[in-house]
């Protein structure tokens, strides 16, 4: 397997959640949008689906005979402004089930390097704005770079 890096990992996880049609009837015209400046405002200002990506440091995984298998957590920290809370857990049950979808489509030889996309869980997050936020928990293991 080809090693890679997390900064690539989450360049390629971006693009695939910006290319998410949002399988819930509620609110699908909202599209994904990355904004990475959100983790810096606490979420302030954001719109339904802006979100930003947290990659915690990795750890040496056996999973994957590889040279340097290694695994990390990926958060993806979500808006779910306007949503009214009626509806809130069903939109962000179907935002959790679309991201996996979309990682599983990555696996190497896709997104070279990437083994597997598992999913931690959805947990909402206090944001200070008031805003409903979420973040969406997955388990990466790939073959790292030296």
């Amino acid at each position: 397997m080809q090693p890679t890096t997390p900064r690539a990992l989450n360049a390629a996880f971006a693009t695939a959640i910006r290319g998410i049609a949002p399988s819930d009837t509620h609110e699908s015209a909202a599209r994904w949008n990355h904004r990475p400046e959100l983790r810096e405002l606490e979420i302030a200002d954001a719109a339904l689906r802006d979100f930003y990506i947290v990659a915690s440091p990795g750890a040496p995984s056996d999973e994957i005979i590889a040279p340097e298998a290694y695994a990390y957590r990926l958060d993806i920290v979500t808006s779910y402004a306007g949503v009214p809370v009626t509806e809130v857990d069903y939109v962000v049950d179907a935002d959790a089930r679309d991201l996996w979808d979309a990682f599983e489509a990555l696996y190497s030889p896709t997104t070279p390097g990437l083994y597997s996309v598992e999913p931690i869980g959805s947990n909402e997050i206090d944001d200070p704005t008031g805003t409903p936020t979420y973040t969406h928990a997955f388990r990466v293991v790939y073959a790292r770079t030296h």
